[in-house]
C-alpha cells in the first residue's frame, strides 16, 4: 500500500510539472506565432511592430525587456527575434527561471510591378 502511494504521489508531481511547463510552451508558441502573423501585416514601420509584439508578450505573461527583442529588416526579409525568462512552478513551491527564445524571419513579396529597388524606404 505505501508503495502505490509513493507511486501516485510522484504521477501527481509529474502531472503538476507537465502541465506547468507545457502552459508556459502553449504561451511561447502563441506568442511566436503572434509575432510572425504581426510581421506579415503590411505597412508596419519597425516601431510599430515593435510595440505590437510587447503588446502581445503581455498578454501571453512573457516578460521581454525592450533590449532583448530585436526588429530589423532587409530588402526581402523582415527578422524578429525576442529572448525571456519565465519562472515555471515546475513543483509546488518551487519556481525555475524557464529560458525562451525564438526568431522570425517573414519573407516580404512585393507587390506585381514593384521591384525591391524601386520600392519607398520605410523607416
Amino acid at each position: 500500500m505505501l508503495k502505490f502511494i509513493i507511486k501516485l504521489g510522484i504521477s501527481a508531481l509529474l502531472t503538476y510539472a507537465t502541465w506547468h511547463v507545457g502552459s508556459a510552451y502553449v504561451g511561447y508558441y502563441r506568442l511566436k506565432d503572434a509575432a510572425e502573423q504581426a510581421a506579415l501585416t503590411p505597412g508596419l514601420t519597425d516601431a510599430q511592430l515593435r510595440t505590437r509584439v510587447m503588446q502581445m508578450a503581455e498578454e501571453n505573461g512573457a516578460q521581454i525587456e525592450e533590449e532583448r527583442l530585436d526588429v530589423r529588416r532587409d530588402a526581402r526579409h523582415i527578422f524578429v527575434d525576442a529572448a525571456y525568462v519565465q519562472p515555471i512552478e515546475v513543483l509546488p513551491g518551487y519556481r525555475y527561471p524557464w529560458h525562451f527564445e525564438w526568431s522570425v524571419d517573414v519573407l516580404i513579396i512585393p507587390p506585381m510591378g514593384i521591384s525591391p529597388r524601386n520600392r519607398p524606404n520605410q523607416p
